[in-house]
């Protein structure tokens, strides 16, 4: 292993395989869960829970996903100030601190 690369580097061809190996598997079978997803959402005796589930899964198979809305708060203003150090401070330095504006 060299230096500066992270460790899941080494496996990564490996696992690279495997993930597409587990794939073709899954694909092999999607016809059949589609069939499933959609005798699901016809049937009258499942709940219509389920049947919204199975209906929404296969439009997003149809259509593409739509797009995921994160929730954050954007509003939160949080002021960050960082002090970088290249030398320890001059035990000779008499000067007066002069403190920032503040910002409006």
């Amino acid at each position: 292993m060299t230096l500066g690369k992270k460790a899941t580097r080494v496996n990564s061809i490996a696992q690279r395989a495997e993930r597409l190996a587990f794939a073709a598997a899954c694909a092999a079978h999607q016809q059949d869960v589609i069939d499933f997803w959609y005798r699901t959402m016809m049937d009258d005796r499942v709940e219509m829970q389920h049947r919204i589930t199975c209906s929404v899964h296969l439009m997003d198979r149809a259509y593409g996903k739509t797009v995921q809305i994160s929730s954050e708060n954007v509003t939160e203003h949080r002021k960050t100030i960082l002090q970088v150090r290249w030398m320890p401070p001059d035990p000779a330095d008499r000067s007066n601190y002069i403190e920032p504006e503040p910002d409006y």
